[in-house]
């Protein structure tokens, strides 16, 4: 397994670059003398420049460009530059304890600039957040929401339960002009499930699913776009038994299965994205290297004091990421289409350093490390339905951009040193915004 250790980067660079924070407004930029891979999955171009103007891309070429009047130039020989990273499972209160700001500037310092939060304890907290966020008053990612979850039986912190199709709909159409898709989670009634999928589907929303309740072939066949968490949540191919958790369960699946095969079939012939979100489950494993050493200083004092890891059923942790593996590997040799999810929910997998360590296991899976790259920035787009505007470095396209200290489609584990993200224009430096976040990730007034 590849491994990476993260540090403060210490980078001399030039202009806007070397600026703590970010800009005060976009303006027009000439970057130049860098590498550009630009998402699609091509050859990376090894010397190139790219021209923004207005907050998009107005030009990419190799070579330097003349400097357009009005454009400041900024060298960025030895880097390269890839598209905005895409969380496709993104979510804001780690722990149940909603921290908008501070994650939210965490994913944008990692260079995540596209964040589809799925499911939220505080909907209408989030939703004010991302409103501050597009009108320039808060630091993050676009954030794209799916609002509430939709979950039947009892109610809870996290969950406001839909137990008939009324109760469903209702809930759907209070939130229908504020979302971009529906997250169906783990108990959903399927008269439930069934009538908000029609509704959604109406208004060309995305819908995405931790399914349990619901049979994965039947809601490929019902027309979800997405299925969170891969094989682990392909309920009906995981065996019973009597006794054993459920990741004991998991490792204990046989993948050489026809009910398999037809699934991989359905999920590549319908277009229905796969975000595995291995590294979540990575931060339960106890023999696995934390990727950011330091991660507890992200705590504030008193979760500092109070978190530990909760590891469990460490005999079976194994198996269960081979099964992953194994299964991403079926969809991908298909050409499925992966995506890059991380659902940053333990401390010790932070925010905006989980992209990364995401994209380093699905190589570990059998991906190259350009489509890997691709699965956290072209395929996100496909996905969320924006591909138009974001995913890959092309003129028109909204200028979303990561600067990275080396060559991550020769060493993926060099994704992880970001220097700088530029997001619609906006320069941000990395290691600023992650200063700014140190002791930011809090516990509630009720949880202390």
């Amino acid at each position: 397994m590849k491994f990476f250790r993260i540090g403060f980067l210490c980078v001399v660079a030039l202009s806007l670059f070397s600026l703590a924070g970010a800009q005060n407004a976009s303006e027009d930029l000439l970057l130049h003398g860098m590498r550009i891979i630009d998402g699609t999955g091509k050859e990376a171009i090894e010397n190139g420049s790219i021209y923004i103007k207005n907050g998009r891309i107005a030009a990419v070429s190799e070579g330097k460009m003349d400097l357009p009047k009005g454009a400041t130039a900024i060298d960025l020989s030895g880097k390269t530059v890839l598209p905005g990273f895409v969380n496709m499972h993104a979510h804001f209160w780690p722990l149940d304890q909603p921290n908008h700001r501070t994650v939210a500037k965490m994913m944008l310092a990692g260079g995540i600039t596209t964040a589809f939060s799925l499911g939220d304890i505080e909907p209408e907290k989030l939703y004010d957040f991302r409103m501050k966020v597009k009108a320039g008053e808060e630091i993050g990612p676009t954030i794209y929401s799916v609002g509430p979850y939709f979950q039947s039986g009892p109610a809870s912190k996290r969950f406001r339960t839909v137990n008939t199709p009324e109760e469903a709909l209702a809930l759907y159409e209070k939130w229908k002009d504020k979302i971009d898709g529906i997250k169906f989670y783990v108990f959903i009634k399927p008269e439930c499930f069934e009538a908000v999928l029609k509704a959604a589907q109406k208004d060309g929303k995305i819908v995405t699913g931790h399914l349990s309740s619901i049979k994965t072939e039947d809601a490929i066949d019902m027309g979800i776009n997405g299925l969170e968490h891969g094989i682990w949540t392909i309920e009906e191919l995981i065996p019973k038994i009597e006794g054993t958790g459920n990741f004991c369960r998991i490792a204990s699946m046989n993948l050489d299965t026809s009910a398999l095969d037809r699934i991989i079939d359905k999920i590549v012939e319908k277009e229905v994205y796969v975000s595995p979100t291995i590294v979540p489950m990575e931060a339960l494993w106890k023999d696995q290297p934390d990727f950011v050493p330091n991660w507890k200083m992200y705590l504030g004092d008193s979760l500092r004091l109070k978190y530990n890891p909760p590891y469990s059923s460490q005999q079976c942790m194994p198996g269960l990421f081979e099964k992953q593996k194994a299964f991403l590997q079926k969809v991908y040799k298909k050409g499925g289409l992966i995506v890059t999810g991380t659902d940053p929910f333990y401390p010790n997998t932070p925010p905006g350093f989980d992209i990364h360590r995401e994209m380093i296991a699905l190589t570990e899976a059998g991906l190259s490390n350009m489509d890997a790259i691709k699965a956290a920035t072209l395929n996100g787009a496909i996905a969320l339905k924006k591909e138009k505007d974001i995913g890959s470095i092309e003129k028109g396209k909204l200028a979303n951009l990561v600067v990275i200290a080396g060559r991550p489609d020769l060493d993926i584990a060099e994704v992880a040193n970001v220097i700088s993200v530029i997001k619609e224009g906006k320069v941000y430096n990395t290691a600023q915004l992650r200063n700014e976040c140190i002791g930011g990730i809090k516990l509630s007034k009720s949880s202390k």
